[in-house]
């Protein structure tokens, strides 16, 4: 009976072995992935330029010229700048040159007692076919005026860099409502 017993069980294992070994069927395949069309709300009168991460090289720089601001080197902010930038900030667009971007940073500089940056992210990229490369800062700028008050906005710099240097400026800002 036990010999009967163990040729049972051992049939048994065999029928079970052979029966995990069926072969997959196109069903159980893994499903091909197919690339679903994006169609966008919104178009641009350039094609999207695959944006893949740039150089680092140029946050820091961009970096620099922000610190230098900070500091009140408006020197060392214009030695990070082109021969000729364009700035595109709130109620200002203009193409600058070198003697005008000293005195645009000065007037501007000039308005505070001190200048204090809290950095938040930044981000560099650089367009597929390598002609754009930007650099976007994030940042929380608290300015003391002259008369002591302090005032704050929420900054995003957008910089265009051409061999190594800024050729765009493009700032948005958001005023920080006092405390209640």
């Amino acid at each position: 009976m036990k010999k009967l017993f163990f040729i049972a069980v051992c049939v048994l294992i065999v029928f079970a072995c052979k029966n995990a070994e069926t072969p997959v069927t196109e069903a159980a395949k893994p499903a091909e992935v197919v690339a679903e069309a994006i169609i966008y709300p919104y178009s641009t009168k350039k094609p999207y330029r695959e944006w893949a991460i740039g150089s680092q090289k140029n946050s820091v720089l961009a970096m620099n010229a922000l610190k230098a601001f900070e500091t009140g080197d408006v020197p060392g902010t214009v030695a990070y700048m082109a021969d000729s930038c364009e700035f595109v900030f709130d109620g200002f667009d203009a193409k600058l040159d070198k003697k005008g971007m000293e005195k645009f940073f000065n007037d501007e500089r000039n308005k505070y007692s001190g200048v204090k940056v809290v950095m938040q992210d930044w981000v560099t990229v650089i367009s597929k076919d390598k002609s754009e490369e930007w650099v976007t800062l994030w940042y929380k700028q608290i300015n003391t005026l002259k008369n002591g008050k302090v005032d704050s906005m929420n900054v995003v710099d957008d910089l265009k860099f051409t061999n190594g240097k800024i050729v765009v400026l493009d700032e948005k800002t958001q005023k920080i409502p006092a405390k209640k």
